[in-house]
């Protein structure tokens, strides 16, 4: 008995080793390091766990990435935008919307800053985030911002405008918003039925 015990003391002590030597993050990447290629995976990888229902990990996954793409090519970069945007929906899939804004703020103001194009969803981000805080006039108009961006965006492909549109009339019927529902239902109606792009 006295051997057992002996043997047992010297596993947990080795355990005990291992777990403090282990890092404290289990999953952290230091995305800085790694190149475009596979900052890009990992945003996509993070993308995925927001599918499959595990936000808290696509939350870190997608941070992580979307810091790397900003280190790596700056924050008006497409890439760099896509994935912080990708964040700023998990905000507000979360009920985050004031840290949703500073997110979409910051992406809008690298835009303008590099004379670039602001993307269609994180206006709509940027409408979400300011309807879920009340801000229901400035909400307004910046959904109506992110159509006329979507329109220049998805000129050529009607599918994705269509289902901008139908997202932006989902938000809408979310929050119980009749205003809001009747004005983007006649948007989508304006707009035909779905064609494939």
């Amino acid at each position: 008995m006295n051997n057992l015990a002996s043997r047992t003391a010297r596993t947990e002590s080795r355990s005990a080793r291992w777990r403090s030597s282990r890092p404290r993050s289990r999953s952290r990447v230091e995305p800085v390091g790694l190149d475009l290629r596979a900052l890009t995976l990992l945003n996509n990888l993070g993308a995925n766990l927001a599918r499959a229902g595990r936000p808290d990990d696509a939350a870190r996954v997608l941070r992580e990435a979307a810091e790397g793409l900003e280190a790596k090519v700056g924050l008006a970069h497409p890439h760099a935008a896509a994935a912080w945007s990708q964040v700023a929906s998990l905000m507000l899939e979360g009920k985050k919307p004031g840290e949703a804004l500073v997110i979409v703020d910051r992406l809008i103001e690298a835009a303008r800053e590099a004379r670039a194009e602001v993307r269609p969803d994180v206006l709509r981000s940027r409408a979400r985030a300011l309807a879920m805080l009340g801000r229901t006039d400035e909400a307004a108009e910046e959904f109506r911002a992110s159509l006329a961006a979507a329109r220049r965006a998805f000129a050529e492909r009607p599918d994705r405008l269509h289902d901008f549109v139908r997202s932006i009339l989902e938000f809408h019927e979310g929050v119980e918003d009749e205003a809001g529902v009747t004005e983007w239902r006649g948007v989508l109606d304006a707009l035909g039925p779905p064609v494939d792009g």
